[in-house]
């Protein structure tokens, strides 16, 4: 990996060159030719089980070369046990990572791997160092949006960051807010009841409205993540845009774009690209996507708890406002509830479920009722499934 930028209270962004290899050998091979090409790597990230050359033996042998002195080393391991992070540190590892690895901890530990002046850090980098390096945030920030889940999930995010969160449940609460406390930053949802998140960011912007502070940051939070739907939040007065489900990296950089930090921090560029997994069963989509809602929630294992046992018992009254207004016929209120429950199911990894609810909100918006009841058939059925998967995950 090569830094460009100078460096000042954080890394303004990383060229990633990476070269993937399967041995020991071709570890070594790679890292000679990188060194002739005037273009040495900077960070070795080594499993620990590989055929012919163990991940340990291998860090000795780059660790005896001299011209590899300034690559810092990572050991990755599935099979860790007591005193081993010890040994690897004095044989000149700098981190030693379990597996499986969170992309937050990853992220992480990758930070600091790349901020060291010296090749072996003093103090081993582990995925729980990793989590202590996120920012903090003097901030007081007011998150907008309808749906209990997403607050839930969106305070809990914020919270990591030692930041002081407010939650108003539609535009027009929000716009109270702001006239009697002053906020750092807003989060602000677009499709809500009473005042949507368009027309309370117009309210806020105009001279004459009583907040007091006309021009406070203001982050579109949506589900939709179209362009079309990016300018429509600009020309509304909001002045940036992260996409529901809310991705931990993200967050963090929207929060670091907007807000002062407590620490001087290290952070990624947003053109690095992030690597997704999608998890597929028999060609069928995932009941429950338990690492994602886990990374999002920074593996808080309470808060895991705490929102899928909110998730549960919040949603059966939510399908049943939706069963209510299938039987009125009212096409857009079906779209428009089916997009919270989705919303909601996003958040918490309830893969299968969320698709339904799409499937539901795509066909209110067509007015075409037929399919709704089609879809709504399956409903209860999908609930159970997510259900019966986070009360055995979780």
């Amino acid at each position: 990996m090569k830094k460009t930028g100078k460096k000042a209270h954080r890394w303004v962004g990383y060229l990633l060159l990476v070269a993937l290899v399967d041995s020991g050998p071709a570890a070594l091979q790679t890292m000679y030719d990188a060194v002739t090409n005037k273009k040495p790597y900077t960070i070795a990230l080594i499993d620990m089980q590989m055929p012919g050359m163990d991940g340990a033996k291998l860090g000795e042998m780059i660790k005896s070369e001299q011209q590899f002195s300034e690559v810092s080393l990572a050991l990755i391991t599935s099979q860790g046990q007591r005193g081993d992070a010890e040994k690897i540190h004095k044989k000149g590892f700098s981190a030693y990572l379990s597996k499986p690895i969170h992309q937050f901890d990853f992220y992480n530990a990758l930070l600091q791997l790349s901020d060291n002046e010296e090749a072996v850090s003093e103090v081993l980098i582990t995925r729980y160092t990793a989590r202590e390096q996120q920012p903090k945030f003097r901030a007081r920030v007011l998150v907008v949006d309808d749906n209990n889940i997403n607050q839930l999930v969106a305070k809990g995010m914020l919270e990591k960051f030692e930041i002081n969160v407010d939650l108003a449940n539609n535009g027009q609460e929000a716009v109270d807010c702001l006239q009697h406390t002053d906020y750092d930053l807003v989060f602000m949802d677009c499709q809500m009841p009473v005042m949507d998140g368009y027309t309370a960011t117009k309210t806020i912007r105009e001279p004459q409205s009583s907040v007091k502070n006309h021009s406070i940051p203001i982050v579109a939070m949506t589900a939709n993540a179209m362009q079309g739907d990016k300018d429509k939040c600009l020309a509304s007065g909001m002045d940036d845009f992260i996409a529901k489900p809310v991705d931990i990296q993200k967050l963090r950089n929207i929060l670091q774009k907007w807000l002062d930090t407590d620490v001087t921090e290290t952070a990624i560029a947003d053109s690095v690209q992030q690597i997704k997994a999608v998890v597929i069963i028999e060609n069928e989509v995932l009941v429950f996507d338990y690492a994602a809602m886990s990374e999002r929630l920074m593996n808080d294992k309470e808060l895991i708890e705490i929102i899928a046992n909110t998730f549960l018992e919040d949603i059966p009254e939510q399908i049943d406002q939706l069963k209510v207004l299938a039987e009125t016929g009212d096409a857009e209120q079906v779209g428009a509830q089916a997009h919270k429950i989705k919303g909601a199911a996003l958040n918490v990894g309830a893969m299968a479920f969320s698709v339904l609810a799409l499937k539901i909100e795509q066909a209110g918006k067509n007015a075409n009722m037929q399919v709704v009841r089609q879809h709504l058939s399956l409903i209860d059925e999908t609930f159970s499934q997510i259900h019966q998967a986070m009360k055995e995950t979780i």
